[in-house]
């Protein structure tokens, strides 16, 4: 009844996007080593706390999930698997390991330190044996292509072994939708993805669309009357997803 219809746009891209940046970090924690058993965190929650601190440490972002596994040199349908395979168990181990950086050191002032979501060297091992053990499944040892991916692994161990601890680079948006999208394997997330670009113009306007005032008018009421419904059924995606995702590995933890 009040307010700037546009400004309704930019509240519920927002909202989107730091539901779907949630849903990945309760993605990734539910699928790290013994979360289940301790029904606890003993790691952070990297995208709980995004800040520029953190974005700024790398220098090289996640735009997409082409960006990932770049190293593995294998193609066509092995790839596609092993790809599909990292990211439907992917956890915060495996993901630091496989796209993040070492160091050898983190700031002294606790402070400072919150600011980046830093994991130590025994949940770096635990990575590494993840992405081993996932990789040394049959299907992949019996690839014509395996040579590449013990390659692969050998790189990894390689990059982690003088490591003390280690940083996730920092994930964009866009790169979040699409991890997303592949991880829980359905196409509405398409929707996603569309309602976020849709409105980045409310948030981000070009001179060639930027309204200082928008102009009211009924058709604007109308079109905001059929964009909530749209919206609505995105978010309850995401939720419904996240939801039937945590009770099936609850069920297997308990079988």
């Amino acid at each position: 009844e009040n307010g700037y219809i546009s400004a309704c746009y930019r509240e519920m891209r927002n909202l989107t996007e730091r539901l779907s940046w949630f849903i990945l970090d309760d993605y990734l924690s539910a699928n790290s080593f013994g979360y289940w058993k301790m029904m606890s965190r003993e790691i952070p929650s990297m995208l709980l706390n995004v800040n520029p601190q953190w974005r700024d440490k790398n220098t090289e972002q996640l735009r997409g999930l082409n960006d990932m596994f770049q190293d593995i040199k294998v193609y066509d349908d092995t790839k596609s698997k092993v790809k599909k395979e990292l990211i439907t168990r992917m956890s915060v181990e495996m993901y630091i390991v496989l796209f993040g950086e070492s160091v050898n050191k983190v700031p002294e002032n606790a402070k400072d330190r919150m600011y980046i979501p830093y994991i130590g060297k025994n949940y770096i091992e635990k990575g590494i044996k993840e992405v081993t053990t996932l990789l040394s499944e049959p299907e992949f040892m019996n690839s014509q292509y395996y040579m590449d991916i013990e390659s692969f692994i050998t790189k990894l161990n390689k990059k982690w072994m003088k490591a003390k601890y280690g940083i996730p680079k920092f994930p964009t948006s866009n790169f979040i939708f699409q991890f997303l999208k592949s991880a829980f394997s359905d196409k509405e997330w398409e929707k996603l993805q569309s309602v976020w670009h849709k409105y980045s113009l409310f948030i981000h306007p070009y001179l060639p669309t930027l309204q200082i005032l928008p102009n009211f008018s009924m058709m604007e009421y109308k079109v905001l009357k059929h964009e909530i419904p749209t919206f609505e059924s995105v978010v309850r995606l995401e939720m419904n997803s996240l939801s039937k995702y945590v009770q099936k590995l609850r069920k297997e933890y308990d079988n």
